[in-house]
């Protein structure tokens, strides 16, 4: 078994394990609100799983290249009620998410396979929108519950498929994003 096919049986092990061990507050299911507090928490414990189950680029500089590119883009939007993050994750495939509460997340992949930056751009813009757009929040305010849980089963389904269309279907299915809302941000 070589080292990336090890990292993503442990990331979905984990992923699995917090779908019993880390429920995020029901209070939007239960009173069809889900503030920017809510929101807020969810992203940290989010970020906290993430963080613990798989592997960072720590160099500064193509941190920093994200954070800058980020940085870029949303300081033309009207005033957010936080601060956007990202983080670089060590993995092979093309992917980028975002959570809510402004935590954007790269695989090194997607960076490594682009022509030019304007294409990290494009792609950052469109999971920045997910999180403007409050898709989740707007979920739990119809009453469809999704939990720390569901989000980590859906990026340990995009973990264990590599991404692509498969990793996209994982993200679908475990309810991450509508459909509409995954087209939403891109017109």
């Amino acid at each position: 078994m070589k080292f990336s096919d090890v990292t993503k049986l442990v990331c979905s092990l984990m992923c699995s394990a917090a779908l019993l061990l880390c429920p995020v507050t029901g209070r939007a299911a239960l009173f069809g609100e889900f503030t920017l507090k809510d929101e807020m928490d969810m992203g940290r414990e989010f970020d906290a799983l993430v963080r613990s189950s798989m592997p960072l680029v720590e160099d500064p500089e193509v941190k920093n290249y994200v954070q800058g590119i980020v940085n870029r883009i949303v300081k033309p939007l009207p005033p957010q009620p936080y601060k956007f993050q990202t983080s670089v994750l060590l993995e092979p495939s093309l992917n980028a998410f975002a959570t809510p509460g402004g935590f954007v997340f790269v695989h090194t992949g997607l960076i490594q396979n682009l022509d030019h930056e304007s294409e990290l751009a494009g792609v950052l813009s469109h999971e920045i929108a997910h999180v403007t757009q409050r898709h989740i929040a707007k979920r739990m305010e119809r009453g469809q519950a999704i939990s720390l849980a569901t989000l980590a089963a859906a990026i340990a389904g995009l973990a264990a498929s590599g991404g692509g269309k498969a990793g996209g279907a994982a993200m679908v299915a475990a309810g991450w994003f509508s459909r509409h809302a995954q087209l939403q941000p891109d017109g």
